[in-house]
């Protein structure tokens, strides 16, 4: 009975240091950030002390106060193993990591969990997260429970300072002074096209500060906002009431001269108010010349002139003066057309015209040729015409012709006819011909003359 005892008494001491052993073999870790921004997300993660032992899965709570926090996200780190999650209530998040066949050794990261901190949490602000009923699966199925633990993160707060420390306008004075609690200023300046030097500075260096409407401005009253915004978004606005005078009277610098009226002549090219040389062309007996010019801006002056022409060419200057004072000078030089006489214009000769007060005779039978000749070379040819006489009686005594020397005749005497006709033409253009040249005119027609008779009587005969 007491062997029984001793027995029963020593397995109840060894078997407490047993459970201490695999108690202390597998632990897991919880951690997190030091501090977080309120209203930012942070992590915490889970890590398992293996102490020697192949572990393929694992479960545990993640606990936390949720009016502080809140529940983002999870992911497993272990490749290979799945796990699933499960929010029980508000705050408190179960996790289950699978065993996938791979067993992890030493100090292994399994799990990342993402929370919320609360945007209204004070600065210092402690806030606790705990892992709690941990347990731990062996590669031999063994499960054991871990310590229960927990980490701390301290909440933070981004500033809300969105001030000036200074404000100033460089070569202007600011109405009223400035304060940092004070928002809205005045300005005065003159006309002016570039920005304001404005110089800015924030109270808390996290802070930005931005300038709007410093440019284009307009007459009279301009807006020019400064909005600063603190490390937490928080925004505040200064605002300057940048008044602007009239902008200054300008005289216009246009000096050109848009036309040029000319009592008489013509100008060598038409006018232009960038060409600022012409010359003018006018008659030889012109005495005087009026040039009237028309400047192109209606400020500007420029008078005419009026030139008395003593010479063959005279230079006259127009001058425009702008509004501002600027000038342009046109120059115009007149010249005078040389006066033209009979003998120095040399034209092709023209050919005589008829007189047409002359009296020309009716019948051209009575016309001589050579009558404008020479005397010596010239004579009537009065056989011709009466020749002409005579064949026309014969045409009309001989009804039909016959072949015969009457025929012969008739021929001799329409031939005869046609150059007295081309001698009447020639006559007409009243140019002479020598007797020569008509004598042989009238022997080339009668042998014409006889040739066609004799033609005419063998088709006959």
């Amino acid at each position: 009975m007491k062997k029984i005892f001793a027995i029963i008494l020593c397995v109840m001491l060894i078997v407490p240091f047993a459970c201490i052993s695999v108690f202390a073999a597998s632990e897991i870790d919880i951690s997190c950030d030091a501090s977080v921004m309120a209203g930012d997300n942070f992590t915490v993660t889970a890590t398992i002390d293996t102490n020697g032992y192949d572990v393929i899965g694992a479960d545990f709570y993640i606990e936390f106060d949720s009016s502080q926090l809140s529940y983002v996200s999870s992911k497993c780190l272990v490749s290979g193993w799945e796990y699933s999650e499960s929010v029980k209530s508000d705050g408190k998040v179960y996790f289950l990591c699978n065993y996938t066949g791979k067993a992890i050794e030493g100090d292994t990261k399994i799990m990342q969990i993402t929370l919320k901190a609360d945007a209204d949490l004070a600065k210092g602000e402690s806030v606790k997260i705990t892992i709690s009923s941990p347990r731990v699966t062996t590669e031999s199925f063994e499960e054991f429970e871990a310590r229960k633990q927990s980490c701390y993160v301290t909440i933070d707060r981004r500033s809300s300072v969105c001030t000036l420390s200074s404000l100033s306008v460089d070569g202007l004075t600011l109405e009223p002074s400035f304060s940092p609690s004070v928002t809205e200023y005045k300005v005065s300046f003159e006309y002016r096209t570039d920005p304001l030097t404005i110089n800015a500075s924030v109270t808390d260096s996290k802070s930005k500060v931005k300038i709007y409407g410093n440019e284009s401005f307009k007459e009279g009253d301009n807006k020019i906002r400064l909005t600063v915004t603190a490390e937490d978004g928080t925004t505040k606005d200064y605002i300057i009431t940048a008044t602007m005078g009239k902008k200054p009277y300008v005289p216009s610098s246009d000096c050109y001269i848009s036309n040029v009226e000319l009592s008489t002549g013509n100008l060598d090219v038409d006018f232009y108010h960038r060409t600022y040389t012409y010359t003018v062309y006018v008659e030889h007996d012109t005495e005087q010349i009026t040039l009237t010019p028309t400047p192109r801006d209606d400020k500007a002056t420029c008078e005419g002139k009026t030139v008395e022409l003593d010479g063959d060419e005279v230079s006259v200057k127009l001058v425009c003066t702008a509004e501002d004072g600027s000038e342009k000078t046109y120059t115009f030089n007149i010249v005078k057309i040389p006066k033209q006489t009979e003998g120095e214009t040399t034209a092709e000769p023209e050919t005589e015209e008829p007189d047409t007060d002359q009296t020309q005779p009716e019948d051209t039978s009575d016309i001589t040729i050579g009558d404008t000749a020479d005397s010596e070379s010239s004579a009537p040819v009065e056989d011709t015409a009466d020749l002409t006489t005579e064949s026309d009686n014969a045409t009309e005594d001989i009804p039909t012709p016959m072949p015969d020397e009457d025929e012969s005749i008739q021929s001799t005497a329409e031939e005869t006819n046609t150059a007295d006709t081309k001698a009447d033409v020639v006559t007409g253009i009243n140019k002479p011909i020598p007797l020569w040249v008509a004598l042989v005119c009238s022997v080339v027609s009668l042998i014409l003359g006889a040739a066609i008779s004799a033609i005419i009587f063998k088709r006959k005969f």
